[in-house]
């Protein structure tokens, strides 16, 4: 079941909205953030809101870029990020750790 209008909507201005405070955190000066949580947030969470932002705007966002399934929305609503269903995920973390 193709996800609502009105669900993309409201995760893409979440995400806006995510993407910029996270910007400003990282680009913050005394702000009490680690080195390696600043480079977390600069190398790969900026880049997976701003992924998730452009599925949304071509029509993918809620699909697995695996399997090509749908995402549970329970699943977008936790981590609005995430590009892969939970066995896809599982099986790429597995193959990381080989």
């Amino acid at each position: 079941m193709a996800k609502s209008q009105e669900f993309l909507g409201e995760r893409r201005g979440h995400l806006v909205a995510k993407l910029e405070v996270t910007r400003e955190a990282t680009g913050r000066e005394g702000l009490p953030l680690l080195p390696a949580a600043r480079h977390y947030k600069e190398t790969e969470h900026i880049p997976q809101i701003i992924a998730a932002i452009a599925r949304i705007d071509n029509g993918t966002y809620g699909y697995c870029i695996d399997c090509e399934e749908e995402i549970p929305k329970k699943r977008l609503l936790r981590h609005p990020h995430v590009e892969r269903c939970v066995p896809c995920q599982t099986i790429k973390e597995k193959n990381e750790r080989r």
